[in-house]
């Protein structure tokens, strides 16, 4: 036998009022978060006073933790969401480079699109639609953006003020194929005749070159020149930098590097492609680079994570070349080459960036040189200036 409907939960009933005799109580029965009924009253002068004198305690049931509700819920504008989860990631134990790439994305990207939704506007199918949107300019971004949208959500139903995350249910995004293209070793030969030859002509102004200039340029693949750093910094004998596989990052802990400052002597050419190397992507993380010599450096992907630092080793201009291989432009490729916040190249340096892909700057980047992309992003204040 059906009887009277549960009241759902955060709702009461109806209010009941009594005369005292000069003086009216409003009372009524309120389920709260636990589940429970509760009566509640009110007294008041008049009928009106106490009825709006009840529903205003009503309203404010949160403190002793039976309340109605938190100060998030469906009826919530996405930006009310967004305020609160930038509270709380300041307060997280990560790093502030993180910190910024994630309100950096959040303000360019994600905000835009959501800002005029509730939360309950907020549906599986809409966030379905705005990744696919990103995919198509870039699966690096699409990426970012899904992680981004997924705290945030995850967040909010941590306040109970969804029931689901809307992000769980969309389509796994999809890395798409590009080419590997291997240089020949013409090319490689080639390479080292013009870093030789890079700015040593009598016409040339500017600091003097060092006696090094003239030399050919050094060319290897990647995991033996990473091998060789761990070595001169006295790194644990248990640092994997010391093995045969030193993994594809470059970091100042022990396992890696063991040290933050790393010098590069001489025109150098650095093959960190995965046919060589076999790494998809090469990073370098929270490192100081000292070149005393033209770099150029061969990846598929290369990323500075949490400041990257590159300096002149002996006050003298060099170049410093980071080249991604391919031939057809294209901003849907994952991006190729992203430089972290506080990416900055001494002023010295003639830096060229090269990707068919898409090449990021995040915030406080500076280089002085030029940057070749098939997608060019960039977030915060970023500084690309000409050569001098």
């Amino acid at each position: 036998m059906s009887g009277r409907p549960r009241t759902p939960i955060g709702t009461f009933g109806q209010i009941a009022v009594v005369d005292l005799g000069g003086r009216y109580r409003a009372m009524t029965r309120v389920r709260d978060l636990d589940g429970r009924l509760r009566k509640v009253t009110a007294t008041a002068p008049s009928s009106r006073a106490a009825q709006t004198l009840l529903k205003e305690r009503l309203a404010n049931r949160h403190g002793d933790g039976h309340g109605v509700g938190g100060v998030l819920d469906v009826s919530s504008g996405f930006d009310e969401l967004c305020q609160l989860w930038l509270a709380d990631l300041a307060l997280r134990d990560i790093s502030e480079g993180t910190k910024q790439n994630y309100r950096d994305d959040l303000r360019r990207y994600v905000r835009p699109a959501f800002e005029h939704y509730t939360l309950g506007e907020i549906t599986t199918g809409r966030v379905e639609w705005f990744l696919r949107r990103e995919a198509a300019l870039s699966y690096g971004r699409a990426k970012h953006t899904r992680t981004l949208l997924n705290q945030l959500f995850a967040f909010a139903l941590r306040h109970d003020a969804i029931t689901r995350n809307p992000v769980e249910g969309t389509s796994k995004l999809i890395r798409p194929k590009h080419e590997i293209h291997a240089i020949t070793l013409e090319q490689v030969q080639t390479i080292r005749v013009a870093a030789a030859a890079w700015r040593t002509g009598p016409d040339i102004k500017g600091p003097a070159r060092t006696g090094r200039s003239g030399t050919s340029a050094r060319c290897c693949s990647a995991p033996p020149y990473v091998r060789a750093k761990p070595w001169g910094n006295d790194a644990p004998a248990w640092s994997q930098g010391r093995t045969a596989s030193p993994g594809c990052v470059m970091a100042p802990w022990g396992a890696s590097v063991n040290g933050a400052d790393v010098t590069i002597d001489g025109p150098t050419v650095i093959d960190a492609r995965q046919v060589t190397s076999g790494c998809a992507g090469v990073a370098l993380q929270q490192m100081t680079l000292h070149v005393a010599g033209d770099v150029t450096i061969y990846a598929d992907k290369f990323t500075s994570i949490n400041g990257l630092k590159v300096l002149s080793a002996d006050g003298a201009a060099h170049r410093v070349s980071l080249l991604i291989p391919g031939s057809q432009p294209s901003c849907g490729r994952a991006d190729a080459i992203d430089l972290s916040a506080n990416t900055t190249f001494d002023p010295l340096l003639a830096v060229q960036l090269a990707s068919p892909g898409s090449v990021v700057l995040h915030d406080r980047s500076s280089l002085s040189g030029t940057v070749n992309a098939g997608c060019l992003t960039s977030s915060g204040s970023v500084s690309v200036s000409p050569t001098a």
